[in-house]
């Protein structure tokens, strides 16, 4: 939520520093923005006075958001290598997640997201990363989404990344056809003053030109941008030869040369297709050279009239288009998806938006997995020689990196996201946090998703401080407190929003959450009672200045001085399994929520709608499985994921002796698990072929 806020009111109550004294705060909140926070209740203005705990409102660090309508993965036990072994090697996840999420079509997605937004904000979160393609569902209904921009008044947009490297182009073509160049350069004296950064990025320019060279693909890209448009050129950039073309430069002249085209492609020496595919190769043929409605082809380009040369090329988009598109079978097949799709997509792309001055960070996964996997600790090695290893570049996982390599996030000041209840459940290891916070490196907190993770942060912070006293690291060594500033201060400057975001003063985001104080009657000191609250603690939750969430009482005094058409939601749903009750309020009625309420009896604007819309579908998608695929029935879940802990018994239950019994339990299965999945402890995701997930595609860069 990023606008339509301009009420100046205030909210009372202790913040952490100030409870022993019992001084009491009062935070003016102007629009989106803390004017003020002071020890005088101010006069003239709506207070809405409390004894609770003011604390900033939680920050998220990682999740892929509309997957949170998805229950807890059963099958994760601690026995995987890494990130790709689960996503591709492992069956029975697929049966579970992208199986599932195809019960909910696109418009539903919508209802999915914020869903995955009301549970995030029922554990204290104001901001989520992962909406991932979907920020329209998003978009003024509830919590920061981060890469959505404005949300935080920021112009600049926060970019994510599922993978920022590619094991599959990785090991296909940066290891054998790169780094051998790379290394050999490497050997030769450096230029006075050089930079080490520059020197690395030098290097590995001078390697891909000269894979470029080595390929003809650089003679492609300069045919491509600097001749004249003419069919006989376009035959050649298309099949690496013209065929002997003089025909004219209409459809039709191609249309008269087809068999010609087409006995090229059958040829078993050249073209190499059959029938059928030589048809389909044709016609992608035609599409590239003379485009169709609404496509533009090759010969309706304008000519350029400036020339290009070199790595130049890689920054023209039309070059890039062409190069990408189906047709193209005169270069390297794996070269060309290397520069396509990782070069310019990736690389380029990132490294472009760090340079920026107003750049604000880039959040991607690396190293995810075991820490003494091989490929997860060479993920960090790649981006290094890469020269994506800057400030502005924020980790999410990292376990697979050892003390050189965090050495080396440390000195360039780049954070990590510690999501430590997925890695556990997952690989049954997690970050070295005791190493990471003596680096001094800033590290901040996610849940993940509910396949594999928590339902909310405040349960994260609940596994991290429970994982800590399993390991004996003290509150000396890592406090409570340390754990609440991963989750709000260290989230703010992970995103290069650290004047912003993360805390609870002047010109800060009015983002707040607030906490029972009957909570400090186990938990003596303030942060300890928020590490240990649940979704029953919570007494307030504010995002953009709006009071979305908390007590029935004080959402109710918030929808009166709003003035609101809708009346507040009494949550959760099932009163039959929870014995405490909030209120949701929602204020907002964007273009999409006008869309939908005008095709029928259907609202996204309230959790009983939300329920509805995906209750139904997958009650569909149920009967539709039954029967076509009968014998995938067992796979299809049974509901949506609960947004309470207490309307779930299963996660409950899990989440309850994980630490302290699960996890044990499944170090000593590891092996046994590993076995009866036929996992191999040889296998790579290198050089692999579609080794980046199907059910993540949601990057940004």
């Amino acid at each position: 939520m990023s606008s339509g806020n301009t009420r100046t009111w205030a909210v009372s109550g202790y913040l952490p520093e100030d409870f022993a004294s019992k001084k009491k705060s009062y935070v003016i909140i102007k629009g989106r923005l803390i004017e003020n926070v002071g020890a005088v209740r101010p006069a003239g203005l709506d207070v809405l006075e409390t004894e609770s705990l003011i604390f900033p409102g939680l920050v998220d660090m990682h999740s892929h958001v509309k997957y949170n309508i998805l229950p807890l993965w059963g099958l994760a036990k601690g026995q995987f290598l890494n990130r790709f072994e689960w996503r591709k090697k492992f069956a029975p996840y697929k049966s579970a997640v992208s199986f599932n999420m195809k019960a909910f079509p696109k418009e539903t997605i919508c209802a999915a997201v914020r869903w995955a937004e009301v549970k995030a904000l029922t554990g204290g979160v104001t901001a989520l990363q992962g909406i991932g393609n979907d920020g329209r569902c998003a978009a003024d209904f509830g919590i920061h989404n981060i890469e959505i921009p404005g949300e935080f008044g920021n112009k600049q947009r926060i970019r994510s990344a599922t993978d920022i490297i590619d094991p599959a182009l990785m090991g296909a073509v940066y290891d054998p056809r790169l780094d051998p160049t790379v290394q050999k350069l490497s050997t030769q004296p450096s230029v006075s003053g050089e930079s080490p950064e520059n020197r690395v990025n030098k290097i590995y320019d001078q390697a891909l030109l000269e894979l470029m060279k080595q390929t003809e693909i650089l003679d492609w890209m300069e045919t491509f941008y600097n001749q004249p448009r003419s069919v006989k050129t376009g035959l050649r950039l298309l099949l690496g030869e013209d065929l002997g073309y003089n025909g004219s430069d209409l459809l039709a002249g191609l249309e008269a040369f087809k068999p010609k085209i087409i006995e090229f492609l059958l040829d078993p020496a050249k073209g190499q297709l059959n029938a059928k595919a030589s048809e389909q190769q044709y016609q992608s043929m035609k599409l590239w050279l003379f485009g169709a409605t609404g496509k533009v082809g090759y010969m309706q380009l304008p000519a350029n009239t400036k020339p290009l040369s070199g790595l130049d090329l890689l920054g023209d988009s039309k070059t890039m288009d062409f190069f990408g598109k189906a047709g193209v079978i005169a270069v390297d097949k794996k070269v060309r998806r290397y520069l396509a799709m990782f070069e310019v997509a990736v690389r380029r792309s990132a490294l472009g938006y760090l340079q920026l001055k107003d750049s604000l960070a880039i959040v991607a996964h690396l190293s995810e997995g075991m820490r003494n996997d091989a490929y997860n600790h060479s993920e960090y090695d790649y981006i290094r020689k890469l020269g994506l290893n800057k400030k502005g570049l924020v980790l999410i996982h990292a376990v697979g990196l050892d003390q050189n390599q965090l050495k080396d996030v440390a000195q360039r000041q780049m954070s990590i996201v510690w999501s430590p209840f997925s890695n556990l459940l997952l690989y049954g290891e997690t970050l070295d946090i005791q190493t990471v916070k003596k680096l001094g490196i800033n590290v901040a907190l996610g849940a993940d998703w509910t396949p594999t993770g928590s339902k909310n942060l405040l349960d994260e912070l609940k596994i991290a401080r429970r994982y800590l006293d399993k390991m004996k690291v003290s509150q000396v060594e890592i406090s409570d407190r340390d754990l609440v500033t991963m989750a709000t201060v260290n989230a703010g400057k992970a995103l290069n929003l650290g004047d912003v975001v993360g805390q609870v003063k002047a010109g800060f985001q009015a983002d707040l959450l607030l906490i029972d104080p009957a909570k400090l009657n186990s938990w003596k000191d303030p942060y300890s009672a928020l590490v240990h609250a649940g979704q029953q603690d919570v007494d307030l939750v504010v995002v953009s200045g709006q009071p979305l969430y908390g007590s029935v009482k004080n959402i109710q005094m918030a929808s009166t001085w709003w003035k609101d058409v809708m009346a507040p939601e009494v949550l959760p749903r099932d009163q039959g399994r929870c014995s405490y009750q909030k209120a949701f309020r929602n204020p907002s009625m964007t273009k999409l929520d006008k869309d939908i309420e005008s095709t029928g009896q259907r609202t996204f604007r309230t959790v009983a709608g939300l329920e509805q819309e995906l209750s139904s579908k997958l009650n569909a998608y149920r009967v539709a499985v039954q029967n076509k695929e009968p014998k995938m029935i067992s796979n299809v879940i049974g509901a949506v994921d609960p947004l309470y802990a207490c309307e779930d018994p299963a996660y409950t239950e899990r989440f309850a002796q994980f630490i302290e019994k699960t996890l044990d339990q499944d170090a000593a299965e590891r092996k046994a698990n590993r076995k009866k999945y036929k996992l191999d402890d040889r296998w790579t995701p290198l050089g692999s072929s579609n080794s980046s997930a199907e059910e993540e595609p949601d990057d940004d860069l």
